[in-house]
């Protein structure tokens, strides 16, 4: 019944290519090639250019991000777009391509290897906005990834307790102090974690996550997300 629903509103609703409109996927193949990527991998910390996304040594700390991998920038108009639609205008469908383009991301820069023995953890929405929103963008995304690069995922092993305001309406100034304490791991996560998210900006929300997961027991965690801003 759901398979027949989903035909019937594909024909009356037809998904479209959000750049050149053609028929059948909300970003065709031709267009995904076009996609302006990343120039370079940057560092997590100082966000300064970094062979594979790995931290600086300079730049590490105990509780920070060990590696950063991203695709495209998020000041990309078209980037910009398949994250807005997916996140404020319920488009969940945008969710697994952007993930499978993190997953061929780490393909493309040879990772894959690197990361086997690593479990992906999706970066948690606060109940009451999963709630509202209907899923969470991030731990669609993950599941592709994991899928793609074939590894386990674990999406419950990290919770968000406190419920923030919107890291995109904030100063960059603003957006540490508004996540700060915001996660809560269990007292047993994976040693070795992909932590995925759509975007990645100023990082303050992902560093809380790693934060708090390697309060727990991880002992290396990296990042990934579609764009970086």
């Amino acid at each position: 019944m759901k398979k027949a629903r989903g035909s019937v509103l594909d024909l009356i609703f037809p998904v479209l290519c959000v750049s050149c409109g053609m028929e059948g996927s909300y970003l065709c193949i031709k267009c995904q090639f076009a996609l302006k990527r990343n120039e370079f991998q940057m560092c997590a910390m100082c966000g300064h250019k970094s062979p594979f996304g790995i931290t600086h040594l300079d730049c590490r700390t105990a509780d920070g991000l060990d590696g950063l991998i991203t695709c495209t920038p998020y000041k990309e108009p078209l980037s910009r777009k398949l994250v807005e639609l997916m996140k404020y205008h319920y488009i969940s469908d945008i969710a697994p391509m952007l993930g499978g383009m993190v997953a061929e991301e780490i393909r493309h820069l040879e990772m894959a290897g690197y990361f086997s023995g690593f479990t992906v953890v999706p970066l948690p929405l606060h109940r009451t906005r999963e709630k509202w929103r209907g899923y969470n963008q991030a731990e669609m995304m993950a599941r592709a990834v994991a899928a793609q690069i074939e590894l386990p995922m674990s999406p419950h092993c990290l919770v968000r307790v406190r419920k923030t305001r919107v890291q995109a309406e904030l100063a960059d100034a603003e957006r540490a102090a508004n996540v700060m304490g915001a996660f809560l791991a269990s007292s047993s996560v994976p040693e070795r974690i992909i932590l995925v998210d759509d975007v990645s900006t100023t990082r303050s929300t992902l560093q809380q996550a790693c934060a708090s997961l390697k309060k727990s027991g991880a002992s290396e965690v990296w990042a990934a997300a579609f764009a970086q801003g």
